[in-house]
């Protein structure tokens, strides 16, 4: 429970911190609690299963190793 307690005060700070941000940028400080509001009670998109993770990752390695190709010079 105390753990919730530390989180409800940070998340409280960063929002002040955000309104405080959003306000000196010369935006309407109004509109961010909007944008908190919806970014809250956005859906939660569920984790894409662990094959696509895994297909994901073999395709990063391999650009990873690709040689890379440099465009031709002039120079000789």
């Amino acid at each position: 429970m105390g753990f919730l307690r530390f989180q409800r005060e940070y998340e409280l700070e960063a929002d002040q911190l955000g309104v405080e941000l959003v306000a000196r940028a010369g935006y309407d400080a109004r509109w961010y609690r909007t944008y908190v509001d919806r970014a809250q009670n956005a859906p939660v998109v569920p984790a894409s299963g662990s094959d696509e993770f895994l297909q994901a990752r073999a395709a990063v390695i391999e650009a990873i190793k690709a040689p890379v190709r440099r465009p031709p010079t002039l120079r000789r």
